[in-house]
């Protein structure tokens, strides 16, 4: 008999969650020591769960309270269907196993194991039972080999070419019902070739019946939500329960046959959808890419597997450190790949002395920026990102160079990403660097505010003279710092939206940045775009003079949530309140008397040349854009910044 020493080898098999035609279930975990039973029952809440170790018939209700055992307080009654045997105190062990192993015969006489199914059962009973001359061969005892989850090998290679298992069980005895439970533990650890089991309640004829049927289906309800794939209901005998059996062989095979079609349809709706993604992936990295001149070249098959993290090698290049991330991708430092790395303790050193990473870095430092293809989808995201590579395929020109805007040097074109190689303008964008003044209280003195103020907007000048470029998005974000401790410089990157502008057009463009966007942009008619560009660069002068998120502080925006379904109705409806707040006179004086730094003090005192930049009446804050300073007027305006600049310089004392 199975379980029990002898010349059989061991074997621990593997649990496999696999769904196939014989069984169709991954057990949870349960526990055989205790309370068995901690699932609800799934076509209702269980009230009752198996007796304690006490020996306790009292049902326990889910919050461990206990309900009475008497039908006079059970809550409504269950319509009463059937009628089967109940453990009685008043028999005695002996009589209890003497009259179990009888009633075992009689409900095997006259059948075959055939009659279950005509590929053959295995039976399994929870205490030794006579087994008839039909069923040798077949019948098999539980044992405490089971009870550790461990199937002989030979008993392996039986189960192996059964239709279902039947388990003979005392379902009122808790002890049968934890063997049956760890026999079910066993064989499901078989995986995929696990045959379905069947819970057969076997007890005494001679037992008292009940006439409430809730304590019966509690038990079997919760025995198959621990696992047990279905039960018989009641004790019939003969050729009733080969019928029952039979019945619940044919029910598990069509819930099986049922499920395999589905998960077929599933798997060929899933084959489809990468069908599809690779003809889209197709025909925009390879078609569209060539058909629209996007600039991308074609895939690097000397570079497929690179992944884009710290110590890869792409070309004559190693990546390094991570620099910043946004949403259109993230940015890595690039070393030449001979140079020797410095130690791990120097690296870690750097990363710690917050510029100190910065100043290791040599001025030609170049970085890597990755943009993932999977977040392209569409022609429109495509053209954007050829947009984007035009646009600073001419700022990196001979013709268009300048030292305030970020260079490319070169595309690359991987299997799952497309990467740009640009000059390193910094380590940080603007927005950082202010709140790191901010934050550690260094102030960021009138010398590095000016230089801001007079890099910036030489790039501005130099895009709307020049080319004709238009950003469409400047903000402290967009615009990279390389600060040391005495001076810093700024390049203006990011023309992911920057377009080149022919003479006398106009836009309709609604995008940008809140509060940045210029009044125009969100009023629903074509407006000049070169002019939003300055309104942009005049707030993030205000940011820079009197601290970030000045116009947030001064008018008390609230936080717009990402997922807030007015997200635009509010944005709008702020964009009006900055409009409506610079067409009062006098705004600008108010807003740098009230809110400026007070190292930037002699920078925006009344009537200097920054207070006369953004003024709200023609300067960079004027509302009516056809009035609003232009970027010609603008360069003129500046040279008064450089002259106050000049005459600071030489009355600062030497030393």
């Amino acid at each position: 008999m199975f379980g029990q020493e002898g010349g059989s080898s061991v074997v621990q098999p593997q649990r496999e969650p696999i769904f196939n035609g014989r069984r169709g279930r991954t057990l949870p975990s349960i526990d055989l020591t205790g309370i068995v039973i901690d699932t609800p029952s799934v076509n209702e809440p269980s009230t009752a769960t198996f007796a304690a170790a006490t020996g306790s018939n009292t049902p326990i209700r889910p919050d461990g309270a206990q309900s009475p055992a008497s039908p006079s307080s059970p809550g409504p009654p269950r319509e009463r269907r059937y009628s089967r045997p109940v453990a009685s105190a008043q028999w005695s062990n002996h009589s209890r196993e003497a009259n179990s192993r009888t009633w075992f015969t009689q409900r095997l006489a006259g059948i075959e194991p055939t009659d279950f199914h005509s590929d053959g059962v295995a039976i399994y009973t929870t205490s030794a039972m006579p087994v008839p001359e039909e069923f040798q061969g077949t019948v098999y005892t539980i044992n405490e080999s089971h009870r550790q989850h461990v199937l002989q090998y030979d008993e392996i290679q039986m189960l192996n070419g059964v239709v279902t298992v039947l388990v003979f069980c005392d379902i009122f005895d808790q002890a049968e019902v934890e063997l049956a439970l760890a026999l079910n533990v066993c064989i499901t650890s078989l995986g995929g070739v696990a045959p379905p089991i069947v819970l057969v309640p076997h007890g005494s004829p001679d037992m008292h019946r009940t006439e409430n049927a809730d304590e019966e289906f509690d038990i079997l309800s919760q025995a198959m939500c621990n696992g047990i794939d279905c039960a018989i209901i009641g004790e019939p005998e003969g050729i009733r329960l080969a019928c029952a059996v039979r019945a619940e062989i044919m029910s598990q095979a069509g819930n099986a046959e049922f499920f395999n079609r589905v998960l077929h349809k599933n798997q060929m709706r899933v084959q489809h959808c990468w069908a599809l993604e690779d003809a889209i992936d197709e025909g925009l990295w390879d078609y569209l890419r060539a058909r629209l001149k996007t600039g991308i070249p074609a895939l690097k098959y000397d570079v497929l597997g690179v992944a884009c993290v710290p110590g890869s090698v792409i070309h004559n290049w190693r990546i390094s450190k991570l620099l910043g991330q946004g949403g259109s991708g993230k940015v890595y430092a690039l070393e030449d790949r001979d140079a020797p790395q410095p130690p791990a303790s120097e690296r870690s050193a750097s990363s710690a002395i917050g510029r100190a990473f910065e100043l290791l870095r040599p001025l030609d430092a170049q970085v890597l920026k990755t943009i993932p293809k999977n977040a392209i989808s569409s022609m429109a995201g495509l053209k954007i990102l050829r947009n984007e590579i035009n646009v600073m395929g001419v700022l990196s020109s001979q013709d268009w160079q300048h030292p305030n805007i970020i260079k490319l040097h070169e595309v690359y074109h991987l299997e799952t990403h497309i990467l740009f190689r640009m000059e390193d303008g910094g380590s940080v964008d603007l927005f950082k660097c202010l709140r790191q003044h901010e934050l550690t209280q260094r102030p960021l003195g009138p010398h590095k505010a000016r230089t801001i103020i007079l890099e910036s907007t030489a790039a501005l000048c130099h895009l709307h003279l020049g080319p004709r470029i238009v950003h469409r998005d400047i903000k402290p974000e967009n615009i990279i710092v390389r600060e040391t401790l005495q001076d810093l410089t700024v390049k203006l990157c990011d023309f992911d939206l920057a377009r080149i502008i022919p003479e006398d057009c106009l836009s309709t463009f609604l995008g940008g940045t809140i509060p940045f966007m210029a009044p125009e942009i969100v009023g629903g008619r074509p407006y000049d775009p070169f002019p939003t560009d300055i309104w942009s660069l005049s707030i993030v002068f205000l940011e820079v003079l009197c601290g970030c998120g000045i116009l947030s502080r001064a008018l008390a925006f609230q936080r717009i949530s990402d997922k807030d379904p007015q997200r635009r109705h509010k944005e709008k409806a702020m964009t009006e309140q900055i409009e409506n707040f610079f067409l009062q006179p006098g705004s600008v004086d108010l807003l740098l008397g009230n809110f400026h730094s007070p190292d930037n003090t002699e920078l925006v005192m009344v009537g200097g040349p920054i207070q006369q930049l953004l003024g709200d009446k023609e300067g960079m804050l004027c509302v009516e854009a056809k009035k609003r300073m232009t970027a010609r007027m603008l360069q003129k305006g500046i040279e008064r910044v450089k002259q106050m600049e000049l005459a600071v310089s030489t009355s600062r004392p030497v030393g």
